[in-house]
């Protein structure tokens, strides 16, 4: 049965023993799973997902070391690593009792790309991520079950798998993939060029237009940094959070219009509808916070429309760059994100309201609580 095991496990197969025992006595497991008949061998067939092979190449371009950790056979994980083009060049496959004791050496032994570890404890998951940091490295953890949360806090990135993981695994985690697919996120990394790039330059030299307050001259100067703790905060905590949940939000509003679930993996049809739906709820708040921007504690409202030209100008051209960005097929295959159906329009709009209130609230209750000072453009 060995040299079946070892055909099976090396095309990449999950391989289940199949036993049986006349008569077992009561008692724990360990006493009744001994003398058992072997009836055969089964061979589960779990291939990798296409994509997989793509994702590690991008990765392998970063500069990104990628390493196997996983709890099957051997054999098995050598052949799925060698489908996807994860096995190095010097083909190390170990199991978890190889590993030495010594996190030192340990940390030395997996300081490559390409290795595979297979038959690991949830123990030898943490002692990895543990001995791959002390050597200066940021470590990326993905994992779905109960006893994989140790090592997802110990990562610095933990990944959770958000359609198999489980509870444990996704609240022990710094990140939630919305489905299995070791590719995917909301927007890809050329969107988010897109964004920095194409979208918000405009908008931004725009507010260097904006006419100065005529208090601006009047009163003491403010002084210290340019970017300091109340421009952080303004950042991080009132709109950034504002823009980002009316973003993922509506990513996930319009997969699940489109029937996806959790378990179910979307069509690239209705994934990149998704895609363009965040993408335009991150221009849109982009939009807004350009507006918001203006003043420094008067709230957009109160801020003539047509005081800036230039920003109308700015704003204009954005727009026109998003139809660019989700029509022209070209384009948008580049990127990655397609129109999105009616509802993703209005649910991206959301963000709109969604900066110029958080922004007109947070500008009321600084009013209220602060001294008032001398005002300038943002």
């Amino acid at each position: 049965m060995v040299w079946a095991l070892e055909e099976m496990s090396g095309r990449g197969l999950r391989v289940l023993a199949v036993a049986r025992r006349d008569n077992p006595p009561d008692g724990d497991a360990e006493e009744v799973e001994r003398d058992l008949t072997l009836l055969g061998l089964v061979g589960l067939e779990d291939p990798p997902r296409e994509d997989v092979a793509r994702a590690i190449a991008t990765c392998r371009r970063a500069g990104i070391k990628l390493a196997m950790i996983t709890g099957d056979h051997p054999g098995t994980a050598r052949a799925i690593a060698e489908k996807v083009g994860l096995l190095g060049p010097e083909r190390l496959v170990l199991t978890g009792a190889d590993l030495p004791q010594d996190d030192t050496a340990l940390g030395a032994l997996l300081d490559r790309d390409g290795a595979v570890v297979a038959r690991v404890t949830p123990e030898d998951k943490l002692r990895i991520a543990r001995a791959l940091r002390s050597r200066g490295h940021v470590v990326a953890m993905t994992g779905d079950g109960v006893n994989d949360g140790p090592a997802l806090r110990e990562a610095d990135i933990g990944i959770a798998m958000g359609a198999s993981g489980t509870d444990v695994a996704r609240e022990a985690a710094d990140l939630v993939l919305l489905d299995d697919h070791f590719a995917t996120l909301a927007l890809s990394v050329l969107q988010v060029l897109a964004l920095d790039i194409g979208t918000d330059l405009l908008p931004a030299l725009a507010l260097g237009a904006e006419p100065a307050n005529p208090r601006t001259m009047q009163g003491p100067a403010r002084t210290g940094a340019l970017l300091d703790r109340r421009l952080l905060h303004r950042v991080f905590v009132v709109l950034g959070p504002a823009e980002a949940a009316v973003e993922m939000a509506a990513f996930a509003a319009v997969l699940m219009l489109g029937g996806w679930a959790l378990g179910v993996t979307p069509s690239a049809a209705l994934l990149g509808a998704a895609s363009g739906t965040a993408f335009s709820a991150v221009v849109l708040g982009q939009l807004a916070n350009a507006f918001a921007c203006r003043s420094e504690t008067r709230w957009a409202g109160r801020l003539p429309f047509g005081g800036n030209r230039l920003l109308l100008w700015a704003v204009a051209t954005e727009m026109v760059m998003l139809m660019g960005f989700l029509g022209f097929p070209p384009l948008a295959a580049l990127l990655g994100g397609t129109f999105p159906p009616p509802a993703g329009w209005a649910l991206a709009a959301l963000a709109i309201p969604a900066v110029i209130g958080a922004d007109a609230v947070h500008k009321a209750l600084r009013a209220r609580s602060s001294v008032p000072q001398p005002e300038e453009c943002m």
